[in-house]
């Protein structure tokens, strides 16, 4: 499989499920190399074998919603990973992936759902916050993006010992100019009360935070060029 020799591997695997079938690992091996080798559904066979002999596991769903990504199922892949959730609500790859899906769909209610489940199972880590702007800032609500992100950043600030934060806090340090300049340059247009003139330039005034217009062009096009989470 290593290989990319899908045909021999499924030959290999039938061959060893047919003496072995009380393997979990082999059916899963089986059912990767069929997905690979375009056979949707004798994957997904070979995951519901797997998912029969591991029934509190969701190690054979995951499995199971990747081969229906690969075949363009939008649905089943969504069933999937709520099966491997049910299983093992903490599970974050399959969290990340389905929040990934419901955020492109715009389905952003269910998005901010997992946004802050994920706040609440590791309010420790910045990934939920990060999350949760991006819903925000995907529908240009770039306030309460910002909001997201200083929040979560007061929060591991609170919790975490000093010698401890700095990567956490980080990540979301450095989301929050992206969605500042977003707010900065759309704000400039309507030229509201908090835009004002300081020597020149536009600055934007956000509680302890400022982006002047020139430098909110800078860090959107470095946003794009350095591929960051950019946001709308």
């Amino acid at each position: 499989l290593r290989e990319k020799s899908y045909t021999a591997a499924i030959a290999a695997g039938q061959k060893a499920v047919a003496i072995i079938n009380s393997n979990p690992e082999l059916f899963n091996a089986l059912g990767r190399a069929q997905s690979a080798a375009g056979e949707s559904s004798q994957a997904q066979a070979a995951f519901a074998k797997q998912a029969q002999l591991q029934p509190t596991a969701p190690a054979p769903y995951l499995s199971a919603a990747e081969a229906y990504r690969r075949a363009g199922d939008r649905a089943n892949t969504v069933r999937s990973l709520r099966q491997a959730l049910s299983l093992n609500p903490q599970l974050l790859s399959a969290q990340e992936v389905l929040f990934g899906m419901e955020l492109r769909a715009g389905h952003y209610g269910p998005a901010l759902d997992i946004a802050r489940e994920v706040q609440r199972q590791r309010p420790l880590q910045a990934q939920g916050y990060q999350w949760e702007g991006a819903v925000h800032g995907t529908q240009r609500r770039w306030d309460d993006a910002i909001a997201a992100y200083k929040r979560g950043i007061d929060k591991l600030r609170a919790l975490l010992p000093e010698t401890c934060r700095g990567e956490q806090v980080e990540r979301l340090f450095q989301q929050v100019p992206v969605a500042l300049a977003a707010v900065a340059l759309s704000r400039h247009k309507r030229r509201p009360e908090n835009v004002r003139r300081q020597g020149g330039a536009e600055r934007l005034e956000h509680g302890e935070l400022r982006v002047g217009r020139r430098r909110a062009r800078r860090i959107l096009r470095g946003a794009e060029q350095r591929r960051l989470p950019r946001i709308g």
